[in-house]
């Protein structure tokens, strides 16, 4: 079905009534040959899906769905564990950078696909100042190569809409 049209809110459902079951479900869909359901996984559980009613699961209940895909080899589902962390940061910052230590200490996922994880999952935060962690609980933010001399980015505070 998620090949054609989304589901999360369906899924969001069913965890209300049946949370234990469909959490079940969730598990086996990460393991999906399709990456849209691999991503449903992670976004139908995310604790602040934007437009979506709020799921009454703990904020870290699906840590073990993100821990199964945010080494995937497609960007989307990587860019959904992201959105994912980022939600938990909300209730449970601190929960944050351990499991991006964690990750990131495992070994399975490259450099630059780590640093775009780490750095999306913890934007809003530093935006809003929250104070870093103690530098041995901090992931490295930065890819492994720095952009080209010839990159500058971008000025959005002159850009015309």
């Amino acid at each position: 079905m998620t090949g054609y049209l989304s589901a999360e809110l369906p899924v969001r459902y069913s965890l209300a009534d049946f949370p234990d079951e469909t959490m079940k479900a969730v598990g086996a869909w990460t393991r999906d040959e399709d990456f849209r359901v691999r991503r449903l996984a992670s976004e139908a559980t995310r604790p602040l899906l934007p437009w979506a009613p709020r799921i009454q699961l703990p904020a870290d209940a699906a840590l073990p769905v993100l821990d199964q895909l945010y080494d995937d080899a497609h960007l989307h589902v990587r860019t959904s564990v992201a959105n994912h962390l980022s939600d938990i940061a909300a209730s449970q910052p601190d929960l944050v950078p351990t499991t991006l230590q964690r990750w990131q200490q495992s070994g399975r996922l490259a450099d630059e696909h780590f640093a775009f994880v780490a750095r999306s999952s913890l934007r809003n935060r530093l935006k809003e100042g929250w104070p870093p962690t103690p530098s041995s609980a901090t992931p490295t933010m930065r890819p492994s190569r720095s952009p080209p001399s010839s990159w500058s980015a971008p000025n959005f505070a002159t850009a015309t809409p």
